[in-house]
């Protein structure tokens, strides 16, 4: 499953935590970017995304693996790409540039992930 927090306390305490400690983005507890945050489960087997999606959300992946497939013209037999693990973010680039997903689409392997919505809309990570 994908889980998703929202707001602070135990929950999104987590969330600063996996931000800062995988990703070097330095929070704090009010910081608006929290907003845009949820936690969100996909059971196993099931699609995060798919190529052509609205690039909506970026997800960090905090627990479990997500598969990279890709189906090429009108073969429907896809083929692995690439396994993401703890640690790794997926989907920022249609959420940075507003496209649709171009990369390949991701399955579940009972992960849990946590998308951030809306840095599109202006929000910045990083230190001034």
């Amino acid at each position: 499953m994908i889980v998703g927090v929202e707001g602070a306390g135990r929950q999104g305490r987590r969330i600063l935590d996996i931000l800062e400690h995988y990703f070097d983005i330095p929070l704090a507890a009010g910081d608006p970017l929290l907003q845009e945050v949820e936690a969100r489960h996909i059971p196993g087997g099931a699609w995060l995304m798919r190529q052509g999606d609205p690039g909506e959300s970026l997800y960090f992946l905090v627990h479990g693996r997500l598969q990279a497939w890709a189906a090429e013209g009108d073969d429907p037999r896809a083929r692995f790409l690439n396994e993401i693990v703890p640690g790794d973010s997926v989907g920022e680039l249609s959420l940075l540039t507003g496209a649709p997903r171009t990369l390949p689409a991701v399955r579940t392997q009972v992960p849990r992930a946590r998308p951030v919505d809306g840095l599109a809309q202006g929000h910045r990570i990083g230190h001034a």
